[in-house]
């Protein structure tokens, strides 16, 4: 697994595969593209999505407020929801740990 700044989806299923040797690639990626599938679903059909232990995603509502362009003229920005997560104490523990190592 190559070292930068983000962990996509590829990383995840080369560590799925690394790490449970029973799984192919091709069985790991399903495994990973189901999970986000899941996770959408869920997006789609509740306000919070709970996972015990990682954190919880929850949409927000974000209110129209002004903006100022560039060009200096005012405008009023959408209402609209944005998808916000809160990270578990246990996550938060887990990389705090990690980090003091």
């Amino acid at each position: 697994m190559k070292h930068t700044d983000s962990f996509t989806r590829r990383d995840i299923v080369q560590a799925i595969f690394d790490q449970h040797g029973g799984f192919s690639h091709a069985e790991s990626e399903h495994l990973v593209n189901s999970l986000i599938q899941c996770l959408v679903d869920g997006f789609k059909e509740h306000d919070k999505v709970l996972i015990s232990g990682f954190g919880t995603f929850y949409w927000k509502t974000v209110k129209k407020r002004a903006i100022q362009l560039p060009d200096g003229t005012t405008t009023t920005s959408h209402t609209r929801r944005k998808l916000w997560f809160q990270p578990a104490r246990q996550l938060k523990q887990a990389i705090n740990d990690s980090e003091e190592d």
